[in-house]
């Protein structure tokens, strides 16, 4: 599993910011990030092929709200409970999904929605750095 994109989003509805490198706050989330509070949500996970379909607006109409934190190659089968190491950083997966909204053409077509299957939660589990194209593994 590698990470592929980073954002931080210093506002809610603000601009979401790429970033080369994030902090990772033990029990807090992403340093800067306005979900750094402490939540089961502090970090969202998208996975890159959830990401390579957002441009495609006519199937995936729902994915275009969606902002994740961290973009990550590899990251559809984790499970809710398991814990992701990227370096210092262990991030300990808390939810899986979102409801779908049933308005996209492929979850109607697929019986697949995006938006339930590919789309994670976290909480940070210890201090560390995250970084562009690290390779992280399931604990």
């Amino acid at each position: 599993m590698q990470i592929c994109h980073l954002y931080v989003q210093k506002e809610k509805k603000g601009v979401v910011q790429n970033a080369e490198r994030v902090q990772v706050i033990y029990g807090i989330g992403l340093h800067g990030d306005c979900h750094a509070d402490g939540s089961y949500r502090q970090i969202s996970i998208l996975s890159q092929r959830a990401f390579l379909q957002k441009q495609n607006t006519t199937l995936y109409p729902c994915l275009q709200k969606v902002h994740a934190n961290l973009i990550i190659d590899g990251i559809e089968n984790v499970q809710v409970g398991q814990c992701l190491r990227f370096g210092d950083a262990v991030l300990r997966i808390t939810k899986k999904g979102r409801p779908c909204h049933g308005i996209c053409q492929a979850s109607e077509e697929q019986n697949y929605c995006l938006l339930v299957n590919d789309l994670f939660f976290a909480v940070a589990q210890t201090d560390g750095m995250l970084s562009l194209g690290m390779k992280g593994e399931i604990l």
